[in-house]
This record gives structure tokens, C-alpha cells and sequence, in this order.
């Protein structure tokens, strides 16, 4: 999940923010401040810095159009390292000044596909891995592609008739996958996704759950508590793997 920073003297256009990350949940943002100038902006930025994900800021506040600019220069010249920043502006000649690794400027008015594009680039999520699967609902199965770092829990569960798992997602979907034994599909249980997901954090915490150490809000001795959006649940851990999670937590923080 990545925490945004909306800075606009309008509230209409951090509205328009607020509506296109509600538009588009396998970003994972989350608008946690909302300021109207940049000396509200400079506040939060000067108390949450770290806990900034991107900064999405207007150009073009109390009638300066270019305050947006000033403010990341400013910044620059005092050695303050900012977040990844999307800097909106009518005036595409102020985007010279603007560019650079972790700024991108962004003329207005811009489509939602472009700003999507752009947010991909700045949180590198250009190469985002996701896994393919056929799931079943309502009797019927059907293709889905999930990004691993929306996994929040893999269960194991045999209470349909047959082996299956079933993926929670921290948008809170919910899909039924069934351990395919031919050989043209993997078969998805529990190692399958252990062994070959380990890498994006998939790890095993009991004989029937695995969780995503990404998803982890925090750790008890014997349990772990996961967070989805709206409600967070905890998960038993077993002994034999406590061990090998903790590790892989620690590698990862």
C-alpha cells in the first residue's frame, strides 16, 4: 500500500485524486493528507517524510504558477530528499525544470490511463509479477490475474468436494482455485506457491495458511496480524514455521 500526498489549493482537484485512486485499486494508494498550500505541505513532509510513498502537487497555487516548482527546488538545494513527486501544471514549459529520476511533470488536463502510466514508473511498477489462474464461482470457472503484492492470505481448503486454495486479495476478493492435477496447469497448493513465490514474500505460517510479509501489520509469538482494507484478521503461526517467517520478515523491513 503506498501512502500519497495530495497538495492542490483547489478542492476539486484533490478530489479528482481522491476519485481516480478510488478508480483504480490495484495501485494500492491511499490518500492519507490532503493539504491546499505548500506551507501545510512542507508540515507534513517535514513530520511523515518516510512514511510518503509519492507526493501528487499543483504547480500552480495562489495565483504563482510556478510555486509547485519553487517548492522542489528549494527542497533541493537543502539537501532534502522527497519522495517520488507528480507536478501538475497548464504551463508545459515549466516541465525543464521539473524533470528529473524521481519528478515527473505532467501538463494538464492529462487522461487517467497517462497518470496511471506515470505512478507506475515513479513506484516501479512497470514489471509488477502476477500470477494466472482459473477460479471457481457460482460453479463456473474463470481466468483472473492477480499481482503478487496484492496477495494477502492463501489457504488451503477441501470443504468444495475437491483440494483447493483460496486467495484473499488486500481489495478483499476472494477467489477459489482448484489444485489442477493434468498437464497443462500447475498444480496450486500450498508449496506450489511457497516454492515458486517465495521471492515476492509468500511464506508459510501453518499447515494450511501461507501470507504475504508484505501484508504483515504485526507479530505476536504466536500469531501474525494481516491487514486488508476495511478489517484486519489474524493468523495462527505453527512452531516448525516461526522460524523461517521471522527471517524472511527481518530481510524484508
Amino acid at each position: 500500500m503506498f501512502n500519497v500526498l495530495v497538495v492542490d489549493d483547489e478542492l476539486s482537484g484533490r478530489q479528482r485524486i481522491i476519485d481516480f485512486s478510488d478508480n483504480h485499486p490495484e495501485l494500492s494508494l491511499t490518500i492519507r493528507w490532503e493539504c491546499a498550500n505548500i506551507r501545510e505541505a512542507a508540515a507534513v513532509i517535514g513530520q511523515y517524510r518516510s512514511d510518503i510513498s509519492l507526493i501528487i502537487m499543483d504547480s500552480e497555487m495562489d495565483g504563482n504558477r510556478r510555486q509547485g516548482v519553487d517548492f522542489l527546488l528549494t527542497q533541493r538545494l537543502m539537501n532534502v530528499q522527497l519522495p517520488p513527486t507528480i507536478l501538475l501544471s497548464s504551463h508545459p514549459d515549466l516541465g525543464d525544470s521539473a524533470d528529473e529520476a524521481e519528478v515527473r511533470y505532467m501538463t494538464k488536463p492529462f487522461s487517467e490511463g497517462r497518470l496511471v502510466a506515470v505512478i507506475r514508473k515513479l513506484l516501479r511498477l512497470e514489471n509488477d509479477e502476477s500470477i494466472e489462474f482459473h477460479y471457481e464461482k457460482d460453479g463456473l470457472m474463470g481466468p483472473q490475474h492477480v499481482l503478487l503484492r496484492d496477495i494477502v492470505l492463501i489457504r488451503a481448503t477441501n470443504t468444495v468436494g475437491y483440494d483447493a486454495v483460496k486467495i484473499l486479495t488486500v481489495h478483499q476478493q476472494e477467489f477459489l482455485v482448484k489444485a489442477s492435477r493434468n498437464n497443462t496447469a500447475p498444480v496450486h497448493t500450498l508449496s506450489f506457491y511457497t516454492e515458486s513465490y517465495k521471492a515476492a514474500g509468500l511464506v508459510r505460517v501453518n499447515r494450511s495458511e501461507v501470507v504475504n510479509v508484505a501484508r504483515v501489520t504485526f507479530v505476536s509469538y504466536n500469531t501474525v496480524s494481516l491487514i486488508l482494507e476495511g478489517y484486519a484478521r489474524s493468523i495462527d503461526i505453527n512452531e516448525q514455521y516461526r522460524d523461517a517467517f521471522l527471517a524472511e520478515r527481518k530481510k524484508r523491513n
